[in-house]
């Protein structure tokens, strides 16, 4: 999949949570403030706190987490996810980069957020890179949330037909597998080591709309 050419398109929606992809699958948008809340809890968030969002999108949510922090910073990979944050939050910090390239960035951060993305680095190569790259600009002692990651264990409970199923394998065929990668515990934890990170896997509250095949990683820079 082309994450870039994907998330580009998906700007031009007219649905600000459509944009980033935020939709139940019965067609419900995420209320943003209940995630800002829930991240907010999560990492901590401290009024003298830098925060970096990576994978921001159009940076509705990185606005909301913005509030609670002194400074923030947003980056995504789509430069139409980017003019989007740029024109309705224009006093947030916002950057083009891949996650794998944070070094663009000359801040240090206090705290990072990696939310509804994770599951787009797909190989392990391409995810430990993320996370070296995260941890290159985290302050010693901060903490990341990679925040919504599907849960390989409940892999056959999302995609709980045989069609769903037949439809998953015509569409990794075609390379146009829009949910990416279900991780396993097991595999983010060997990463998180190889990186540096001490890991905590948590439980996400049954409120969230995804916490039914989903659950919540916190990182800390060792």
């Amino acid at each position: 999949m082309q994450w870039q050419q994907f998330w580009d398109k998906q700007a031009e929606a007219a649905d600000v949570q459509q944009q980033v992809g935020r939709i139940t699958r019965d067609g419900r948008a995420v209320a943003a403030e209940v995630i800002a809340e829930h991240i907010g809890q999560l990492l901590n968030l401290q009024a003298t706190d830098h925060l970096l969002d990576v994978c921001c999108g159009n940076g509705a949510l990185t606005n909301l987490l913005a509030s609670q922090v002194a400074f923030c910073s947003g980056v995504d990979l789509s430069p139409k996810q980017i003019a989007l944050a740029r024109k309705n939050y224009p006093d947030i910090d916002w950057h083009i980069a891949s996650a794998r390239h944070l070094q663009l960035l000359s801040s240090s951060y206090d705290k990072i957020n990696l939310y509804f993305s994770f599951q787009y680095f797909t190989s392990d190569a391409e995810a430990l890179a993320v996370l070296r790259a995260v941890k290159a600009v985290l302050k010693p002692g901060g903490r990341v949330l990679l925040g919504d990651v599907p849960d390989a264990q409940r892999w056959w409970v999302y995609y709980e037909s045989w069609s769903a199923r037949l439809r998953w394998l015509w569409h990794r065929f075609l390379g146009r597998d829009d949910m990416g990668r279900f991780w396993r515990q097991a595999d983010l934890a060997r990463l998180a080591q190889k990186a540096g990170f001490r890991i905590v896997f948590l439980a996400e509250p049954p409120h969230l709309p995804f916490a039914w095949y989903r659950y919540d990683v916190l990182l800390e820079h060792t």
